[in-house]
């Protein structure tokens, strides 16, 4: 009898599930609208870096080395973690 209302329960939920998942994707994927636009062409308006004190020793001659390469109409903005 157990075996039965299993067989029966996996059924019904099959049989809902053929009915109702057709209709819930049946708008597809939203379509982009406009033009895509290039991440590697132009030139840059602003940038954002994450800034930590404690990486200082690894990310601040980075950081200053690509700094000084850019623009000086560029505009940074440097974030970093409140103080603790």
């Amino acid at each position: 009898m157990l075996d039965r209302r299993k067989f029966l329960g996996v059924a019904c939920g099959l049989g809902l599930a053929a009915l109702i998942l057709p209709r819930v994707n049946s708008a597809g994927p939203a379509r982009a609208r406009g033009r895509l636009l290039s991440e590697c062409d132009g030139a840059l308006a602003e940038l954002a870096i994450q800034y930590v004190p404690d990486a200082a020793p690894i990310a601040a001659t980075v950081y200053r080395e690509f700094l000084r390469q850019l623009p000086r109409d560029v505009t940074v903005y440097v974030l970093w973690p409140a103080s603790r």
